[in-house]
């Protein structure tokens, strides 16, 4: 029986739906957590809590395409590529073989990714199908009460790494709009982190290590434990945390109403990722059919109400959010598993029909080679027949160089068509003129009979006006008077054949040809480019400041010459005045 399976590798469940049926009624779920334990031999199983023997990896969901790889505790690396395809591996083994296989997928991971998780998973035999996440919870929601044949509708998966929204229009097929709006402050795991918070602000730790491993290890533990407390107030309004710590043991009660107060900030983070991939997509709130709700979160109260309030229209959650993808990929699955033997008949069917037996090449049969045998009346050509040839061949070459009249083909090429009677030989009649001025000029063909006429049977000789059946068509070209035209006619017994005169032609003198002469070009002149004096400007420059100096000089001079007369003039009357004189 066809049989479809639809699986979802999440950031902390795995998850595989196997059903047999559209309508799920027969639908099997299996469901591991999302961290493998690698032995030494490097096999991969799903860690167990309570049996360990090998290195756990956890965290691997979002790392499909990342070069980085992942490290183990004993130094191993491995890339996200790998442990999914072995997560996936893991959960087709465990749900049995079936007909189809339908692998759902981050609705924004790009193409690169999706064949990367492709290429990983073929390497380890799996044949499977790849939809995005959105997509397979539209085919949920379409096989529901609350199906919408052709509207708008927003699909918000908050699972634990983040949440994500995306906008599909349904109808025969759905489709995606605009781009998938992500955001990593809105997941569950921010949401246990918060939680984790709340519980140890309840508890004293002052006397913890952070970096004792013991506490590390209990942290780690008690975190699992705000995780499952979260998913218990999805139904019930109030729920117990054991705290288990080094030095620390307590039990910590936890009520619904604390944890939307702690949540209330992270709903309203979700609406805006709505409202921005509503925009993306350019559709209006008003005009939104549903708002589908997927992953681990959308269980809880709080963002159910602050959606519905915010959006005002209705919603839509299964009884297992998380599983809500998983489900829609294996109504996929069922649907292609139940299309397969069809299209598989009709290949097989069309394969047969459509063949066409190889055709058969008969074998060629061999044609034996035709005789050719001379004909009765045909005669070896003589001197002057050869003579006529030469002679019509130089007439035709000068007429025709001339620009003259056509002369008639008296050649003789024959087609011997090939048949069942015995073959004959083709036989070539000469042209015939009837007149030298002028007449009929008829090149004749041999017919299939081998002549070209009807012919005397005493004589041999060709009755005159008598043509062949199947006789090539006639042409006539007007002749210039007074000149005959040469027929080449072979020699026929009781016909004289006439002496025909060929006239001389001479062919006409073609002018001689002159090339024109080429044009003259006269250059333009340029007027004549005259440099400015730049050499006596600065001569003149130069005796300027000669002269200056020069008056300089003389001025200087004139100035000492004074100075020393007057003090001439003044020791003089001073040494007068001593004296008495």
């Amino acid at each position: 029986m066809a049989s479809g399976l639809g699986t979802k590798v999440g950031t902390a469940t795995a998850i595989a739906v196997s059903a047999g049926s559209a309508d799920l009624h027969d639908a099997r779920v299996v469901a591991r957590p999302s961290a493998l334990e690698i032995d030494p031999n490097g096999d991969a199983r799903f860690a167990d809590a309570a049996d360990r023997s090998g290195s756990v990896v956890r965290g691997y969901a979002g790392r499909v395409g990342d070069p980085v790889d992942l490290v183990t505790d004993d130094g191993r690396t491995f890339s996200g590529d790998e442990l999914v395809a072995r997560t996936l591996a893991g959960l087709i083994e465990e749900a049995g073989p079936h007909t189809s296989v339908v692998v759902a997928h981050p609705t924004e991971w790009s193409s690169y990714t999706v064949d990367r998780l492709r290429s990983a998973a073929a390497e380890r035999g799996i044949e499977a199908e790849y939809a995005p996440e959105a997509l397979c919870t539209v085919a949920w929601l379409q096989q529901t009460p609350d199906a919408v044949a052709d509207g708008v509708v927003a699909v918000v998966d908050q699972g634990q790494s983040g949440t994500t929204a995306s906008v599909v229009r349904t109808g025969d097929e759905a489709v995606l709009l605009g781009r998938t709006v992500r955001s990593d402050d809105t997941g569950g795991a921010a949401i246990d982190g918060l939680l984790l918070e709340h519980v140890l602000a309840q508890v004293d730790t002052d006397a913890l290590d952070p970096a004792d491993p013991a506490t590390v290890d209990a942290l780690a533990d008690l975190r699992e434990r705000c995780a499952t407390a979260k998913e218990a107030l999805s139904a019930d309004t109030d729920t117990v945390v054991p705290v288990r710590l080094p030095g620390v043991s307590a039990d910590v009660r936890v009520v619904r109403s604390e944890l939307e107060e702690l949540l209330r900030e992270s709903a309203d983070d979700v609406v805006r990722v709505v409202e921005d991939a509503l925009r993306s997509a350019g559709v209006d709130a008003a005009t939104l059919s549903r708002v589908v709700l997927a992953g681990g979160g959308g269980a809880i109260p709080l963002l159910t109400e602050t959606l519905s309030a915010r959006l005002r229209v209705p919603l839509t959650l299964s009884s297992d959010p998380a599983a809500t993808s998983a489900w829609g990929a294996a109504l996929t699955a069922t649907r292609l598993a139940a299309v397969a033997p069809a299209a598989a008949a009709a290949t097989t069917d069309d394969a047969e029909t459509d063949l066409i037996a190889p055709i058969e090449r008969r074998p060629e049969r061999a044609l034996p080679p035709v005789p050719v045998t001379p004909h009765s009346h045909a005669k070896p050509a003589t001197g002057r027949r050869r003579a006529g040839v030469v002679v019509g061949v130089a007439a035709a070459v000068a007429v025709l160089a001339a620009g003259g009249l056509s002369v008639g083909v008296a050649t003789g090429v024959v087609d011997n068509p090939i048949s069942d009677s015995p073959a004959t030989s083709a036989v070539v009649e000469p042209a015939s003129v009837d007149d030298a001025t002028g007449g009929e000029t008829t090149g004749i063909g041999s017919a299939a009979t081998g002549s070209a006429g009807a012919t005397n049977p005493s004589t041999g000789a060709r009755i005159p006006g008598s043509t062949a059946a199947g006789s090539p068509t006639t042409s006539t070209a007007p002749g210039a008077p007074g000149a005959a035209v040469p027929t080449g006619a072979a020699e026929v017994p009781g016909v004289t054949a006439p002496d025909v005169q060929v006239p001389s032609v001479n062919a006409p003198t073609l002018p001689a040809y002159t090339p024109p002469p080429a044009p003259t070009f006269q250059a333009p002149s340029l007027p004549q480019y005259t440099p400015p004096n730049v050499v006596g400007g600065i001569t003149n420059g130069v005796g300027g400041v000669a002269d200056g100096v020069g008056g300089v000089v003389g001025g200087v001079g004139d100035t000492a010459g004074s100075v020393v007369g007057g003090v001439g003039q003044g020791v003089g009357g001073l040494l007068g005045g001593l004296t008495g004189q």
